[in-house]
């Protein structure tokens, strides 16, 4: 969204700092709340039409690379000047962003099997149509190992929990229980 950048550039070129109070100044340079719901869908819109296009058309794919650069540059400047976050959502959306891009990526390979059947090139899908079972494979296997992991405690609230315990129970536990098991080797 280039609104709440092109907003910023204006209210700082507009605006005097040394004619404004400091309330004055507290409105005009707020900063704005990021609408995940709104941001979130958009990227997973544009990839989705990315993977079932680019067999098709595969102009699209510099196009895609394009957009997803300028949209990087241009979300980690309003990240860092505009927005703010008004909540951390602990990496409860990944896993439905996931799911949702492996879905895309499905709808791009049978656009494909069906671009090859219609052209009549019958061995090609055929030899392409693993592909789809793969990555449904890998969609159950990243729900199965990773949502469980996602859905449990942080290891921040996990350590808070641990030392409002009685400190019977704290002398039990390990000196690297949350220490990453790579850590420990050293």
């Amino acid at each position: 969204r280039w609104g709440d950048l092109s907003r910023y550039i204006f209210l700082y070129l507009s605006f005097s700092k040394d004619k404004m109070s400091q309330r004055e100044l507290d409105i005009v340079y707020r900063k704005q709340v990021i609408k995940y719901g709104r941001e979130y869908p958009n990227f997973l819109l544009v990839i989705s039409i990315c993977f079932t296009y680019a067999s098709i058309a595969p102009v699209i794919l510099p196009v895609a690379a394009i957009y997803f650069f300028l949209a990087s540059y241009v979300y980690k400047t309003q990240l860092l000047h505009v927005f703010f976050p008004n909540y951390e959502g602990g990496g409860v959306m990944f896993p439905t962003a996931c799911h949702r891009l492996l879905v895309g990526l499905i709808c791009g390979q049978l656009t494909l099997i069906g671009f090859l059947t219609i052209k009549d090139a019958y061995s090609q899908a055929t030899v392409l149509f693993p592909a789809v079972l793969t990555t449904a494979y890998f969609m159950g296997y990243c729900q199965r190992t990773y949502v469980s992991t996602c859905a449990s405690l942080t290891m921040e609230r996990a350590r808070l929990i641990d030392e409002t315990l009685s400190p019977a129970v704290v002398r039990t536990f390990s000196a690297n229980a949350y220490r990453q098991p790579v850590l420990n080797e050293i």
